[in-house]
């Protein structure tokens, strides 16, 4: 008994020596595979596929060239999850990302909807989340771990109102994707625009990825905009909207955010994306779009740059030596440097402050609209302003009637300059227009003819049965 006691515990030893000397090995073949350093482990969570695949490959592409810039390729180590920018999506790649790959920082996500569905996850996991793309202004309160390189809608909102108004478009419309960026961003406008001194007439939702919007865009064209602002994240739905406006006769001006600004809407929507104009943030610096374009054979895509920023943020911590969580998202509070898409500088919300470009569709390309250009634009509608709408002894494009205690028509629109007569068919009534300091009191069979040569919405209206926007009146909208 005592010899088989001996034996077994003999067998045993050798069993554990065994095993140490494996592990021994194993440890040494990862310190071998990583130069004997602990490489930082970097997830990414994007749509890979999916109708916006587009926007993923892109960020993905601008990640990449980061890294390899920075010479950070043995000390970093990549994982890639596809969401398909759905929330379920994102969380089950945070999910894995975290608890299987154990990543000390993610990338991610694109779609503000899926941002905000990970956020709690890696909040919760002491996990650095820093967003490329995701603008919901809700991403500034997801904790304090939750970065963006990109900045909040609620400033890209004030640029786009003020852009809009200053362009002579006093009454709009918005056309929305029902998630949390469509959602978020309408609010700001519906905020924002009023503020302007404009008015927004409607906004309609549509759920994202659809590709018939011909329900929605029928009841904007009812109420008769000057300008439509577009908020969509899924290339198939621009393009719908697009054609489908065309198709229906619309003639309001078409603007969007930065979403709709890819050669994939340009490319399938063909002569209904032209006169498109999108607000959007950077596209990088010419270096940047030089190094893109040797290492990619291709143009920087949407939110490419700030994808490339968002590395260059985790680079330069793990540069000072970062490398756990938590010592990356303290050092990311301390950053500060111009980076490719702009100035880098994370707030206590860890957010970025940034400027906006505007580009128009010309040809089937998006066309940069230039600083000095846009500055002709407002001084242009600011001269306008002046001794614009007067009364006039010339021969009519059109004829409004004042009958019943009614204007013939409430809601014309009109282009810029043409002349308007106002003929009184019975009683008496006043052509009033506060703005122009015009008060002409008819009395049946008189008329009084206008030119209304400034852009804008001018609102007529009887003092006597009336006020401006409501009772006997009419609100000339006048078009550039």
């Amino acid at each position: 008994m005592k010899k088989l006691y001996l034996l077994l515990s003999t067998f045993l030893i050798l069993i554990l020596i065994g095993a140490g000397c494996a592990s021994t090995s194993n440890q040494d073949q990862n310190q071998a595979a990583t130069g004997g350093d602990q490489k930082v482990k970097v997830g990414f969570i994007g749509p890979l596929s999916g109708d916006a695949a587009s926007y993923g490959k892109s960020i993905k592409r601008g990640v990449q060239l980061a890294v390899k810039n920075m010479e950070q390729e043995d000390k970093v180590e990549l994982f890639f999850e596809d969401s398909k920018c759905k929330g379920k999506g994102a969380v089950n790649a945070a999910n894995k990302l975290i608890n299987v790959n154990n990543v000390d920082v993610i990338i991610g996500g694109v779609c503000s909807a899926g941002t905000l569905a990970a956020a709690p996850v890696a909040e919760r996991n002491n996990v650095v989340l820093i967003s490329a793309a995701s603008t919901a202004k809700k991403i500034s309160k997801a904790g304090d771990y939750i970065f963006r390189t990109i900045p909040s809608d609620q400033l890209q909102g004030k640029f786009a109102s003020k852009l809009m108004y200053d362009q002579g478009h006093e009454e709009i419309a918005v056309l929305y994707g029902k998630g949390s960026y469509g959602l978020g961003f309408k609010k700001v406008l519906e905020n924002q625009f009023p503020k302007q001194g404009g008015e927004v007439l409607t906004s309609q939702g549509y759920k994202r990825g659809t590709t018939d919007v011909r329900t929605q865009l029928t009841k904007i064209k009812s109420a008769n905009p000057d300008a439509i602002y577009i908020i969509s994240n899924s290339p198939e739905s621009t393009v719908a909207i697009l054609k489908q406006a065309k198709q229906l006769g619309i003639e309001a001006e078409l603007f969007g955010t930065e979403g709709l600004k890819s050669e994939e809407v340009t490319k399938n929507a063909g002569r209904a994306a032209n006169g498109l104009t999108v607000t959007a943030v950077s596209e990088g610096t010419k270096d940047f779009a030089t190094k893109h374009k040797q290492e990619f054979d291709q143009e920087p895509g949407p939110f490419s740059a700030q994808a490339y920023d968002a590395y260059t943020a985790i680079g330069k911590a793990i540069e000072q030596e970062a490398s756990t969580d938590t010592e990356i998202k303290n050092k990311l509070y301390s950053l500060e440097f111009e980076g490719v898409s702009g100035k880098i500088n994370f707030d206590d919300n860890g957010d970025v402050a940034g400027n906006y470009d505007v580009y128009t569709v010309k040809e089937g390309k998006f066309t940069k609209v230039s600083s000095d250009k846009m500055k002709e634009d407002s001084m242009e509608k600011d001269s306008a302003k002046e001794g614009s709408i007067k009364i006039v002894d010339a021969e009519p494009d059109k004829t409004i009637t004042l009958t019943n205690n009614k204007f013939s028509k409430t809601n014309p629109k009109f282009s810029k300059g043409t002349v308007v007569k106002f003929m009184n068919k019975e009683g008496s009534h006043t052509v009033t227009l506060d703005s122009a300091s015009i008060n002409e009191t008819l009395s049946a069979g008189e008329s009084v003819t206008i030119k209304f040569d400034q852009p804008g919405t001018h609102k007529v209206y009887c003092d006597y049965h009336g006020s401006p926007g409501s009772g006997m009146y009419s609100n000339i909208r006048v078009s550039r």
